[in-house]
C-alpha cells in the first residue's frame, strides 16, 4: 500500500529556503501593493501607455512606434477597473511579480540550490527600478517578464529526457520571446539568452533534425509576433493618415508601420533631461525622476534607480568574472555573454537614451551576482559576509522606500538618500 503522507508531514520536507522564499514573496507582494493607485495623475511615461490602452478600449486610431503587446496588456486592467491610477498599472504589478517568481526559478533551475534561489529572490526583490517598474503604467516591466520567462522555459526544455516534452517547453519559449518581442523589439534579449544558453548545452536538444526544429521555433516565435498586431483595426487608418500613404492591405499596413517605427527611432533627435549615455547607466550617473513635488518643505517624489548596493557588487562580480578568474561553469559563461550582447548594441545608439535600456543587463548581472554570493556562501568566510551583504541590501530598499513610492519625506532625509547632486533633481 502506499502510505499517505499529511500535509504537515509535507510541508516540514520543504527545504527551508524555500519557506524563506515564499514568505518573502508575502512581503514584496504587500510592500509593491501598498498606494499603488498613488499619484491618482499619469507621470513619466504613463502619459502614452495607459493613454494608447484606454484608445484601444474606446476604438480611437493613434500610432506608437511600438508592438501593440505591452499596450493591450495594460488595457485589460483599464477594462476591469476603470481608467484610473489602479487601473492602468494593476497589470505592471502583476507582472512584476511575476518577473520575481521567474528570477527565482531560473536561480534555481541554473543551480538546483533553494538557497541560491532565495537570494536572486531578494536581490531582485529590493532592486529600486523592478520595484518602480513594477508598479507604474509602463511596459519594460511587463516585457522582461515574457523575456526571462521564454528563457526560463528555454532551461527547462533542454532538461527533458522525453523529446514531447521538450518540444512542449521549446514551443512555449517561441511564444513568449514572440510576446516579449510585441511589447519592444528590446524583447530580443529572450533570442540573445536562449541562443548563448543553446550554445553551452547542446548536447541535450534531443528533438529530431535539430536544426530544422530551431527554425520551426523562429517562425513559432515570428508567427507569435505578427499575431500580436492582427487587434490593431482602425489604427492602420491612423498610420495612413500619419505618413500620407493609403494602404490597399494589411500586410502593406503592417510592413510601411515598421518602416515608420525604425525611421523614428533612428532619427529622432529630441533631447530629456533625464537622458543618460549607455557607459554611465551601471553607475547610475542619472536616475530619473517619474514624479517629483515639493509640498510644504516636504518632498514627494517617484525615482527610477536601480538598488546601488546590488548594482555596483553585480559590476563587481561581472568584471570579476570576466577579466580576473574566467567564467568556470555555464550559467557564469551564459550570463556573462548574454549581458555583453544586450549591452553592447548600445554603444551604436546616438539617440537619447534612458537608464531603464539598462534593465535587462542588470537582470542578468543581478542573477550572476545571485549565484556567485551562494557559492561564496558555501565557505567559512562566506557564511558572514554574504548575510551583511543582504542585510545591506534590503536596508537600502527600507531606507529608500518612501522615494519608490511617493511618500512625503523632509529635505534632510531627502539629501541624505541622494548622495550625488546628480540624483537630486
Amino acid at each position: 500500500m502506499t502510505k499517505k503522507i499529511s500535509l504537515l508531514q509535507h510541508i516540514k520536507s520543504w527545504d527551508a529556503y524555500y519557506v524563506a522564499a515564499l514568505g518573502l514573496f508575502v512581503v514584496f507582494a504587500v510592500v509593491r501593493a501598498w498606494h499603488l493607485a498613488s499619484p491618482q495623475d499619469v507621470i513619466f511615461d504613463e502619459v502614452y501607455f495607459p493613454v494608447f490602452a484606454q484608445k484601444y478600449i474606446i476604438g480611437e486610431a493613434f500610432f506608437d512606434i511600438h508592438p501593440p503587446l505591452g499596450k493591450w496588456i495594460i488595457a485589460v486592467g483599464e477594462w476591469v477597473f476603470g481608467n484610473n491610477a489602479f487601473g492602468w498599472r494593476i497589470m505592471s504589478y502583476l507582472f512584476g511579480m511575476g518577473l520575481l517568481t521567474v528570477l527565482w526559478q531560473l536561480a534555481w533551475r541554473m543551480t538546483k540550490s533553494w538557497q541560491a534561489a532565495f537570494i536572486a529572490l531578494l536581490i531582485a526583490g529590493v532592486d529600486g527600478m523592478l520595484f518602480v517598474y513594477g508598479r507604474l503604467g509602463l511596459m519594460d516591466g511587463i516585457m522582461y517578464f515574457f523575456v526571462f520567462a521564454a528563457f526560463l522555459f528555454f532551461v527547462i526544455a533542454l532538461e527533458q529526457k522525453i523529446v514531447k516534452k521538450q518540444v512542449l517547453y521549446l514551443l512555449l519559449a517561441a511564444v513568449l520571446t514572440g510576446c516579449a518581442v510585441a511589447i519592444k523589439w528590446l524583447g530580443l534579449a529572450a533570442l540573445i539568452l536562449c541562443f548563448v544558453w543553446l550554445l553551452f548545452h547542446w548536447k541535450k536538444l534531443i528533438v529530431p533534425y535539430p536544426i530544422i526544429g530551431l527554425l520551426v521555433l523562429l517562425l513559432v516565435a515570428s508567427a507569435t509576433y505578427i499575431l500580436a498586431f492582427l487587434g490593431e483595426g482602425g489604427n492602420w487608418q491612423q498610420l495612413s493618415r500619419d505618413i500620407m500613404e493609403p494602404f490597399d492591405s494589411v500586410w502593406n499596413a503592417f510592413v510601411t508601420w515598421h518602416k515608420q517605427a525604425y525611421v523614428f527611432s533612428r532619427d529622432l533627435t529630441a533631447t530629456h533631461p533625464y537622458g543618460s549615455s549607455w557607459w554611465t547607466w551601471p553607475f547610475m550617473v542619472r536616475p530619473i525622476w517619474d514624479h517629483f513635488q515639493l509640498v510644504d518643505g516636504h518632498y514627494y517624489g517617484i525615482i527610477t534607480i536601480g538598488n546601488p548596493l546590488t548594482w555596483w557588487s553585480a559590476l563587481v562580480v561581472f568584471v570579476y568574472t570576466v577579466f580576473f578568474v574566467w567564467p568556470k561553469n555555464a550559467w557564469q559563461w551564459c550570463l556573462s555573454i548574454s549581458s555583453v550582447l544586450m549591452y553592447v548594441p548600445w554603444i551604436f545608439i546616438s539617440r537619447v537614451s534612458f537608464l531603464y535600456y539598462f534593465m535587462g543587463v542588470a537582470i542578468v548581472w543581478q542573477l550572476l551576482l545571485s549565484l556567485t554570493l551562494w557559492q561564496l556562501w558555501k565557505s567559512k568566510q562566506g557564511k558572514i559576509i554574504v548575510p551583511i551583504l543582504l542585510g545591506l541590501f534590503a536596508l537600502w530598499f527600507v531606507c529608500f522606500y518612501p522615494l519608490l513610492t511617493g511618500i512625503p519625506i523632509s529635505q534632510k532625509y531627502f539629501n541624505a538618500l541622494l548622495w550625488f547632486e546628480q540624483w537630486r533633481r
